[in-house]
């Protein structure tokens, strides 16, 4: 390691005297810039007497020649930032929402179907000889859907529970949904 990593080192790990900053104006440069403004008060160093020892270092041709950086003549081209889509555009906005809309509006008609006329007589109820009711109760119990071909799962149409209640609150909410999305 070179003797200037050697003292860049010690000037990082905080080993660095304050003689051998006042040596070094490009040290004393640094350390102020890593440390802060205070830092070469507070070890004794006089900011002034650094500035001006490394403006006098700095006069040489051959240093400025090494702290110069080149560009390349090549021109570059012009930056353009990436732009973004612009929501409010028409481009995509017939469909946003559309699937909760068409869902919303079907599950509620379903809902309304079953309380109102019963499913039972779309789809076919129970079987009479399985029992008394089977042939009055059309209203599919929507807790009790996969039992089908029992009496247990058909009931009087007009009767709201709370099954109902609940199917018909979330079609409710998603065709608000899709309708405030379609809206932007």
């Amino acid at each position: 390691m070179s003797s200037e990593g050697d003292r860049l080192r010690k000037l990082l790990d905080g080993e660095l005297s304050p003689e051998e900053l006042e040596e070094d104006p490009m040290l004393a440069g640094l350390a102020e810039r890593v440390y802060g403004e205070d830092f070469l008060d507070e070890m004794g160093v006089s900011r002034g007497d650094s500035k001006r020892a490394l403006s006098e270092a700095l006069q040489d041709d051959d240093d400025l020649d090494d702290l110069m950086i080149e560009l390349p003549d090549d021109d570059l081209p012009e930056f353009e930032p990436p732009t973004h889509a612009d929501p409010t555009t028409a481009e995509g906005k017939g469909r946003k929402g559309l699937a909760g809309l068409v869902t919303g509006v079907i599950g509620l008609m379903l809902v309304a179907i079953n309380l109102f006329y019963g499913l039972g007589n779309i789809i076919g109820g129970c079987a009479g000889s399985i029992h008394i009711s089977c042939n009055q109760n059309m209203k599919l119990n929507l807790l009790e859907f996969h039992r089908t071909s029992e009496h247990i799962a058909w009931g009087p149409t007009g009767v709201m529970g709370i099954p109902d209640l609940v199917v018909a609150s979330l079609m409710v909410t998603l065709i608000v949904t899709a309708v405030l999305k379609r809206r932007g």
